[in-house]
């Protein structure tokens, strides 16, 4: 079963999502959306730190500003 759902990604940290795959996604969602800035956050996970790391470090790596809005929940991201 793959990661990517209808509506996000899941997966079982360090089997499934790896920092790896979180720093591809985002560079790929970067160059999809073209955007210039991308607003990050982050759950209470203990994964969530690593993650929100490698996410910022794609994004950043393609050129785009990080606005870090800390811990949120999903509908906060909105």
């Amino acid at each position: 079963m793959g990661i990517f759902k209808a509506y996000d990604i899941r997966g079982i940290y360090g089997k499934d999502l790896t920092d790896d795959i979180f720093y591809k996604i985002a560079r790929a969602y970067v160059r999809f959306i073209g955007a210039k800035k991308i607003v990050v956050a982050r759950d209470c996970r203990t994964s969530g730190d690593a993650l929100f790391a490698a996410f910022t470090k794609g994004v950043l790596d393609e050129g785009c500003d990080v606005v870090d809005i800390g811990l949120a929940s999903t509908p906060m991201s909105y």
